[in-house]
């Protein structure tokens, strides 16, 4: 009968410290989870922050276009570029001008 009590009380030992386990798993689980669920919420709300500035500036910036012309709407400019000449001299001297064209 001892032995049956002994058996008994180390099987029911065994189950508690299973259970004391388990329980302990799942408060560890449930608190990695509220963090990860409150980082995430934060990462969101920057994102929706980060969301409404870029639609914002973008709004603003039609809005501006609307009203200025683009840069496309013009004919490009020509600038004339100096032109270089080489004249050579009767001693072999090289000399350079450099005049705009007309």
């Amino acid at each position: 009968m001892r032995v049956l009590l002994a058996v008994a009380v180390a099987l029911l030992l065994c189950l508690l410290a299973v259970t004391a386990e388990r329980a302990v798993r799942a408060v560890r689980r449930g608190r990695r989870r509220r963090l990860a669920n409150e980082r995430f919420v934060a990462v969101a709300a920057r994102v929706e922050e980060k969301e409404r500035r870029r639609s914002a500036a973008a709004e603003a910036s039609g809005a501006l276009t609307s009203l200025l012309p683009t840069i496309h709407d013009h004919d490009p400019r020509n600038v004339d570029l100096p032109v270089m000449r080489v004249v050579v001299l009767s001693d072999h001297r090289l000399t350079a001008a450099v005049s705009r064209p007309t």
